[in-house]
């Protein structure tokens, strides 16, 4: 009676918990994540979750952030996560490394990558998990030519230091838009924010909060190459936006439509054109075209091999 009893208690606890994750989680087939969405699961497409390149773990040891290059067809720059080398890798859609770039800067935290109308980077030292860190960092650099495979070497060539006013937030996803930097900060319930970092002086100035959003814990974001989507990511879902920007320069993020894929580590999301890629911690790379979006796409796991 007594072992009954606790698998019945675990099992409690087992939904209990699952009730939770996907309250802000997004887990697909119980909440969806994402409430801006009115139609049911069922009337939603269904495809296999599978892959389409996988990094090696072995040099990008858990892709944080990436961004597709603008000058480069077919590369894409990522980088791997907290006090992990502060380097930089030029790779393909099937996982493929082309280049490593070492950059002359500490990798406390990175958490993503981005890139302006220019076609320089922006690296992103915004991570803060346990709220060590008072003042965060993002770096810009020229990009590399990834047709150098040997190691290549970059100092930044501007740096913004930047301190919330109100909290030590943590926050994963970063954009540039119209030459300005932004942050999107990471919270595992109500509202994740975006703020506009100002300065690149060298002193420390405090974000302007531009927006927010609502419902989804974020992992990595992105912006079109003309401004006017948004793309942000979680654990087990990504959302596009239609950026409208309002006189005061902060920000009316109209919700488009969104996707759910199983609960797992998705880290970085960016724009591929009008596609969408992300990739995980593992290495792996998932490429989502418009069409997924626009039909609302329930991702699921891929059938165990016999």
């Amino acid at each position: 009676m007594q072992r009954r009893t606790r698998i019945v208690w675990l099992g409690i606890a087992f939904v209990g918990s699952a009730a939770c994750i996907s309250s802000y989680w997004g887990v697909p087939g119980i909440a969806g994540g994402f409430p801006a969405d009115p139609s049911p699961d069922f009337d939603h497409p269904t495809r296999r979750w599978l892959p389409v390149g996988t990094m090696d773990r072995s040099v990008v040891r858990e892709s944080s952030g990436i961004v597709a290059s603008r000058r480069h067809p077919g590369i894409f720059w990522t980088h791997s996560d907290s006090l992990n080398e502060p380097m930089i890798f030029a790779v393909t859609l099937d996982g493929k490394i082309v280049s490593r770039v070492a950059v002359e800067a500490v990798n406390w935290d990175w958490e993503d990558i981005a890139i302006d109308d220019d076609g320089r980077l922006y690296i992103g030292d915004t991570g803060n998990n346990y709220g060590w860190f008072h003042q965060r960092t993002v770096y810009r650099i020229p990009e590399p030519d990834p047709a150098f495979a040997a190691f290549q070497r970059v100092a930044p060539t501007a740096t913004w230091h930047f301190a919330y006013s109100d909290n030590r937030f943590d926050a994963e996803g970063l954009f540039v838009r119209a030459d300005r930097a932004y942050v999107v900060s990471k919270h595992d319930r109500g509202r994740s924010r975006v703020y506009r970092i100002d300065s690149d002086n060298g002193e420390t100035t405090a974000p302007v909060e531009v927006a927010s959003i609502d419902q989804i814990v974020v992992t990595g974001a992105d912006v079109s190459a003309d401004g006017r989507r948004l793309v942000v990511c979680g654990l087990s879902g990504a959302r596009r936006y239609q950026l409208n920007e309002i006189d005061d320069g902060s920000f009316d993020l109209i919700p488009l439509d969104s996707i759910t894929y199983p609960l797992q580590s998705v880290e970085a999301c960016c724009f591929d054109g009008d596609a969408i890629v992300l990739t995980n911690e593992g290495g792996r790379i998932y490429r989502v075209t418009e069409d997924d979006f626009a039909a609302g796409v329930r991702f699921q796991s891929p059938l165990p091999e016999n």
